[in-house]
């Protein structure tokens, strides 16, 4: 199986699929709808979500060669689905707070910051406006270094971040980048582009920020999440 999707993966990436004399899109579509569900259920996920996980990889499957935006509508919605039931399944519930933020709002921020990042490549590619382009990248800019503060702002036992320096830097760095390359290739106005490198640059900030110790209110119950220890109070 993990041939036969690096095989799909591989025409995609080179134009073989759906090309003449290349490999037609429908078998693309079918090699990646099986692994898609194959990796559904090997984290987990329960059969009603089967569908959501085969519809994401048939969709962008069939953009690849029909650019058509319901088809990746139909990438994001699944996409968004399964994102949302691991956060759901994982997260959601735990009565935890991350730099004053609940960690049910925090898993909004994410799913919110997911559905962004996965529309905006579909949209630059059938053609929309720069505007609307810059203004969601601008967006999940935004949502993504509110996530980044809260998590970078706690810290384990240890005095480790719970989120690394690292990560945060590489992001910042990937955002400039991609801001300053969207905007040579006239995909974002000059405006949205300034923004963008505003809200990625400024994050740097975080890394000479130490982290505190994640704060557990006492009087809330323990709680577990399917396939997660009990946390301790």
């Amino acid at each position: 199986m993990r041939r036969y999707t690096l095989a799909a993966v591989a025409a995609v990436c080179t134009g073989a699929a759906g090309a003449r004399g290349g490999i037609p899109t429908w078998l693309i579509g079918v090699a990646l709808v099986i692994a898609s569900c194959a990796a559904a259920l090997a984290v987990g996920a329960p059969l009603w979500l089967l569908p959501a996980a085969a519809a994401s990889a048939w969709g962008v499957a069939r953009f690849h060669g029909s650019r058509s935006l319901g088809d990746y509508c139909l990438f994001v919605c699944g996409a968004t689905a399964c994102g949302g039931w691991f956060l759901a399944r994982n997260f959601w519930s735990l009565q935890v707070d991350i730099d004053g933020t609940p960690m049910g709002e925090l898993c909004q921020f994410l799913l919110l910051s997911l559905a962004v990042a996965a529309s905006a490549p579909g949209l630059a590619a059938v053609g929309c406006t720069p505007s609307t382009l810059g203004l969601l990248l601008c967006a999940h800019a935004l949502v993504f270094a509110c996530v980044e503060d809260a998590l970078h702002a706690e810290a384990h036992e240890d005095g480790e971040p719970m989120y690394p320096p690292y990560l945060v830097a590489l992001t910042s760095v990937a955002g400039v980048t991609l801001a300053g390359k969207l905007e040579g290739d006239g995909r974002i106005p000059k405006s949205f582009a300034w923004l963008m490198r505003c809200i990625h640059g400024g994050k740097i900030a975080l890394v000479l920020l130490p982290g505190r110790p994640v704060q557990v209110d006492p009087m809330k119950p323990t709680l577990k999440a399917p396939g997660m220890k009990h946390l301790k109070i």
